[in-house]
């Protein structure tokens, strides 16, 4: 007889089980027959290419500080479904979002990837007279203490509580990257999660699944019998980054890394994101300085594919082969920093091996030892090739400032830098800095060809 009971109850408990999984299939079903039409009606209605976007600011300038989001506690607060909710999306990894109507934006969480003092030097702060190279204005935007401050904020998502305790699972879906770039298991009622090194302008649907949980049948007759509820889907939401910001990239064992794509062009466009990568060394010459989960980082989650390393014979740990493993398109082009790489008449063969990496497909991550000083003048190469404003560019060599590599500034006598630019300016013809650098570039033997690739690879 206690047999026969337990029996009708397990029936019992995989019928509801049953039940739920087919009400939840056509939920899923009816919200993806919706959306589809409610993606096309929009569609419809906006311009085509018109970017609706628009950055939110504090009334002083800044930008919202508290990239948190509070989960609700039922599905339906959300409009959940059992899939992430992301309006006007696109699968492209790392191209422009598509438009998204005002009415629909302002639903939509909205929050920075810059820290603090990134945001007060990037957009607070006034640009730089291209004229007066005798000041700078990154030492006031340095924490007081003298810390890094080169890792990025991150977007952080409040978990619910729920009456049994049971452990959620998290998976965050990227529009700009196309794919999960977070999935976290074992997540308790209540926590709080950090997520990192997501797209500006990037629009983000998350889902929120209760995990198994086993539970004992404590009916009489029962025997006090095991049985396991299944995964279920919880809920689901959405949130945004704003666009165009600096990106920064966090990393547990590196310094000094940042995406070289959001900024502006004077023609109005942004040069793209995840295509180059600058920072430090994956080695210190003598030891291994990147983490495994970091090796992980670089090439799972931002898809590094080539390692361009501008370092020495002396400043290497392996020969032709990179840290990061024997799939890695690795090319070593040791090069002389700021003014002395500049005014060398013989560096042809070395701007024409860059630029050939740089064209190389999938994404590429330069250095030197410390992402500063060779790094910064490359950086100051390609940014200006493609038309990013001189201020600017001074503005993201600075960025190393907030590293724990020191300071580099535009103003320093003792660093060349600004010596650099000085010999461009004045040396080349063009009525701007893009053309003067190009014509910098034609003259050490690099093909307008390869210059026009590389301005059409980089820019949107």
């Amino acid at each position: 007889m206690k047999k026969l009971k337990f029996i009708g109850a397990l029936l019992l408990f995989i019928l509801l089980v049953v039940l739920n999984i087919c009400i939840y299939s056509r939920i899923f079903r009816l919200h993806s027959e919706r959306a589809a039409k409610e993606s096309s009606s929009q569609t419809g209605k906006e311009s085509a290419g018109e970017d609706t976007a628009e950055t939110e600011e504090n009334t002083d300038g800044s930008i919202p500080s508290e990239n948190t989001v509070s989960v609700g506690e039922k599905a339906e607060e959300n409009g959940a479904s059992g899939q992430p909710i992301i309006h006007g999306a696109s699968t492209a990894r790392h191209r422009k979002v598509p438009a998204v109507n005002d009415a629909v934006l302002a639903t939509i969480p909205a929050f920075s990837v810059m820290n603090e003092s990134e945001n007060l030097f990037l957009n607070v702060i006034a640009g730089y007279d291209d004229n007066d190279y005798s000041y700078t204005m990154v030492n006031a935007c340095i924490p007081e203490d003298g810390s890094p401050a080169d890792q990025p904020a991150p977007v952080t998502l409040t978990l619910p509580p729920n009456e049994l305790g049971r452990t959620y699972e998290l998976q965050v879906y990227s529009t700009a990257e196309g794919k999960i770039v977070f999935l976290r298991k074992g997540l308790t009622p209540g926590s709080t999660v950090t997520i990192y090194n997501l797209t500006p302008g990037d629009i983000c649907g998350y889902q929120i699944f209760f995990e198994e949980y086993p539970i004992t049948l404590t009916e009489q007759d029962t025997d006090n019998q095991q049985l396991t509820l299944p995964k279920k889907f919880y809920t689901s939401g959405s949130f945004r980054t704003l666009p165009f910001e600096m990106r920064g990239i966090r990393t547990d064992s590196l310094h000094n890394v940042r995406d070289l794509g959001g900024w502006a062009t004077l023609d109005g466009r942004h040069v793209k994101y995840g295509l180059i990568y600058r920072g430090s060394a994956f080695d210190g010459g003598q030891e291994k300085l990147i983490s495994d989960s970091d090796t992980a980082l670089f090439k799972d989650r931002l898809g590094i594919k080539n390692e361009l390393d501008l370092r020495w014979d002396s400043e290497i740990m392996l020969d032709d082969v990179s840290i990061l493993g024997n799939d890695i398109n690795y090319r070593r082009v040791p090069m002389e920093l700021y003014i002395t790489f500049i005014e060398d008449e013989e560096n042809g063969e070395q701007l024409n091996q860059i630029f050939d990496m740089l064209l190389e497909d999938g994404p590429l991550y330069f250095h030197c030892a410390i992402g500063c000083d060779r790094t910064g003048t490359l950086s100051f190469l390609l940014l200006g090739l493609l038309g990013v404003s001189e201020s600017d560019i001074n503005k993201e060599y600075e960025l190393s400032s907030f590293s724990t590599y020191g300071l580099r500034t535009r103003d320093n006598p003792e660093s060349y830098y600004r010596e650099m630019i000085f010999h461009i300016k004045e040396n080349y013809e063009g009525s701007s800095l893009a053309e003067k650098i190009q014509n910098y570039l034609l003259s050490r033997g690099v093909s307008i060809e390869k210059l026009n690739a590389f301005k059409a690879k980089m820019v949107e």
